[in-house]
């Protein structure tokens, strides 16, 4: 029974191993759908109704480029002699990036949202007087 002490132990391990992947695998899927999702908020709201469609199909299209490249960036880094705390550090940055950016889309959005009320206000008060 000694003798496969060592199997046992290993496959322990083994088993802790594999639920800490699968729960991080499981939370990883979740934020990527999650985003997915918040693409097609943005993209909705971010085009006027005449043109929705084509824009969400344009911003789907980036995106799919995007998730085929990526792997080729990737490898390419790799093959440069980049550790992989490397990549994630550049994709964190490049992440906070378009987080910046969608910050300062959101508050052009508002501003011309408010422009756009107060001339229909205007407009409306003009024909009603």
């Amino acid at each position: 029974m000694e003798s496969y002490a060592w199997w046992t132990e290993g496959q322990k391990l083994f088993a802790e191993e594999v639920e800490d992947f699968a729960a991080l695998s499981v939370l990883c899927g979740m934020f990527i759908n999650g985003s997915n999702s918040g693409l097609l908020a943005v993209a909705t709201i971010s085009y006027p109704p005449l043109i929705r469609g084509s824009g969400i199909g344009r911003t789907y299209a980036v995106a799919k480029v995007g998730a085929m490249l990526a792997p080729a960036v990737g490898g390419f880094l790799l093959s440069r002699n980049w550790n992989v705390g490397q990549i994630c550090s550049s994709n964190a940055l490049v992440g906070l990036f378009v987080a910046a950016l969608l910050l300062i889309l959101q508050g052009r959005a508002r501003r011309q949202a408010a422009v756009s009320a107060a001339r229909s206000d205007a407009h409306v008060g003009a024909a009603a007087g």
